[in-house]
């Protein structure tokens, strides 16, 4: 392995012509590593090494020649050049904010590709003790469409909360909250009422959606943001290889013979 052979460095393996030199295992053995541990180290470097110029004596017969060796590196080697460059280009051309106007409109575009497979919902749920004051007339006030008379309570004396009635849940994350939901009452506006031994659950159906129509813009926002980088990306590749063509077409460095 070691290039530059110290006539002294001893020899600690050796598999037909390849060598394996004490100077090898310095890379892995540190002066503050004990004794014992050093020679635990180098006999597992050894045995792995030793291994590892079988598997490759073995693989080398499976090839006619060495051209078909050398291709294979040629092709790895002209994919990993491509790919990096293509990592250089993205890097220094790609630009991650998305307005969202422009999230929109590749929502509208792309909307018909994402009905839904399940009821989703928007919610209003609170978790209170059984003992809190005013809590009639809390159970009051969900009745209502204007929920700013409640978010005040609901951050005073719940315990746990789910308040943002923009954010879309699937039905089974509601019985991760309580398991006794029931599921003939999940329709929009309907209230849900339970309780244990020390709390009081309350669940409000702000919106449903059924299976099979368009998924909300917020609920497949992150998809949908995911997608739309992609699809910059790509964008910016194309259009970089098209430079390049059109330049090398410019410099008549290409020739396609009729």
């Amino acid at each position: 392995m070691n290039s530059d052979i110290d006539q002294n460095d001893k020899i600690v393996a050796q598999v037909e012509s390849r060598t394996l030199y004490a100077s090898d295992l310095d890379q892995i053995i540190h002066a503050n590593t004990s004794k014992k541990d050093s020679l635990a180290l180098a006999t597992a470097y050894i045995d792995q090494w030793v291994r590892d110029q079988l598997m490759t004596r073995e693989a080398a017969r499976y090839f006619a020649s060495d051209f078909e060796i050398e291709k294979l590196v040629d092709d790895y080697r002209e994919k990993l050049l491509k790919f990096n460059l293509e990592e250089r280009v993205v890097s220094m051309r790609f630009d991650t904010v998305i307005e969202r106007g422009e999230l929109i409109s590749f929502y509208e575009e792309m909307k018909e590709q994402f009905p839904l497979s399940e009821p989703i919902f928007r919610c209003v749920y609170a978790k209170y003790p059984r003992d809190t004051e005013n809590l009639s007339e809390y159970r009051k006030h969900l009745n209502d469409e204007n929920y700013d008379q409640i978010l005040d309570f609901i951050r005073l004396n719940a315990v746990q909360s789910q308040i943002d009635t923009m954010i879309w849940f699937r039905e089974g994350e509601f019985y991760e909250w309580n398991q006794d939901w029931s599921p003939n009452r999940m329709n929009k506006g309907q209230i849900q009422r339970q309780n244990d031994q020390d709390y009081e659950y309350f669940l409000k159906i702000v919106d449903r959606r059924d299976i099979g129509t368009f998924s909300p813009f917020n609920y497949i926002r992150p998809q949908l943001t995911r997608m739309l980088l992609h699809k910059r990306k790509q964008e910016i590749l194309e259009k970089y290889k098209q430079d390049l063509y059109e330049s090398a077409l410019n410099n008549n460095l290409i020739k396609i013979p009729q």
